[in-house]
């Protein structure tokens, strides 16, 4: 059914699609509220300052899915590591080998890049992701916590606060 998907670079002008995106997996995952993102933010953060790439998957000229990566460096590896910070396929394609076709994407792209790991965080309670990453061969790093630090406690502690 998706012989015929085309995985590209998204470019500035899918900036609008990006966004739809984002919102379609912060309502998947119940957290609308969360979002805060714009076109603007999308241009100005992703396209001219370079801090993440998306990559855009369509069929029949329809976008289906997308992603949105970055590098991170690992001391230990010595090397770079790819880090997807979302992955969504649209409800009707999740059963169609989209997502392992952006995962082998990805893992080319991790490998021609010099990278020593892909990795990426996944809502416990998320039981189908998290199904599909150890079915890909991923493994959780259950003895690490996700430590998050938002704009505001940042300037608490720029402030000493």
């Amino acid at each position: 059914m998706v012989d015929n998907l085309k995985i590209r670079c998204a470019s500035i002008e899918d900036s609008s699609i990006i966004l739809s995106f984002i919102k379609k997996i912060a309502k998947y995952e119940n957290l609308e509220k969360e979002v805060v993102a714009t076109i603007d933010t999308i241009e100005e953060y992703i396209f001219r300052k370079k801090y993440a790439q998306v990559i855009l998957c369509e069929l029949n000229n329809k976008t289906i899915a997308f992603a949105v990566f970055f590098y991170t460096f690992s001391t230990f590896t010595g090397k770079p590591s790819l880090y997807i910070e979302d992955i969504f396929v649209d409800e009707e394609y999740r059963h169609c080998s989209v997502g392992s076709k952006i995962f082998k994407h990805l893992a080319s792209l991790a490998i021609k890049e010099g990278c020593g790991r892909l990795e990426l965080s996944v809502l416990k309670w998320n039981e189908p992701a998290v199904k599909f990453y150890k079915k890909m061969g991923g493994y959780p790093l259950d003895e690490w916590s996700v430590f998050r630090f938002d704009e505001e406690v940042l300037r608490k502690i720029i402030n000493g606060v």
